[in-house]
């Protein structure tokens, strides 16, 4: 099952990006991802989560998301 992630407008380093997560089994795993392009190259964060410790890993995923900065 997909997702998306509480919100709207995600960019990933100031480029407009698609923010998802997807439950494998809603018991065990899942995964918080990201997905943006940039200087014509894609690029993808994955974070796998125990579904236990959602919530906090979820909280993470998005602090890394918002601190992420292309260097070129």
């Amino acid at each position: 099952m997909l997702r998306a992630l509480v919100g709207g407008g995600y960019d990933l380093g100031g480029a407009p990006a698609l923010a998802w997560t997807e439950t494998c089994d809603p018991e065990t795993v899942n995964s918080n991802k990201v997905a943006a392009l940039h200087g014509g190259r894609g690029y993808m964060i994955y974070m796998p989560s125990d579904a236990a410790n959602d919530a906090e890993d979820r909280r993470i995923f998005e602090g890394i998301r918002q601190s992420f900065r292309f260097t070129s």
